[in-house]
């Protein structure tokens, strides 16, 4: 998918829009299900925000049991196109990293992709299941 050109793509450059406590575009403190789940948040200041509430922990399998190498986050997201209200979506990482640490970074990297993976998918009228694979 080619994002648009309006799209977020350069917009983490500034520090203080990175896994903040309050999001600075719409001054709402962002929450996390538990404390072991990492604060990571994005947001251009004006228009969106990003943040993880939940996860990384291990994919569940419908019969039973986790996907080896697999980790689910769940973000909450907004976007004044889309009005106020938070929605969510899930990231699946399907190849995740054994290190803790590598893990961290792989969902730093879903945070930093979600906005464009969102936009692309909205202004082609298809919002309907987005899955990363790193």
């Amino acid at each position: 998918m080619k994002a648009n050109a309006d799209a977020p793509q350069a917009i983490f450059d500034n520090e203080s829009r990175r896994n903040v406590p309050v999001c600075p575009h719409c001054g709402k403190t962002f929450t996390r299900i538990t404390p072991r789940t990492p604060l990571i948040n994005r947001s251009d200041g004006a228009l969106f925000h990003v943040t993880l509430f939940a996860g990384p922990g291990p994919r569940p399998k419908p019969s039973g049991g986790f996907h080896n190498h697999q980790v689910v986050c769940y973000f909450a997201y907004a976007h004044d196109r889309f009005g106020p209200k938070n929605h969510t979506i899930s990231v699946v990482i399907t190849h995740a990293k054994e290190e803790p640490e590598e893990v961290h970074q792989q969902v730093e990297d879903a945070a930093d992709n979600l906005p464009i993976w969102l936009d692309a998918a909205t202004n082609q009228k298809r919002f309907t299941h987005l899955m990363a694979a790193n």
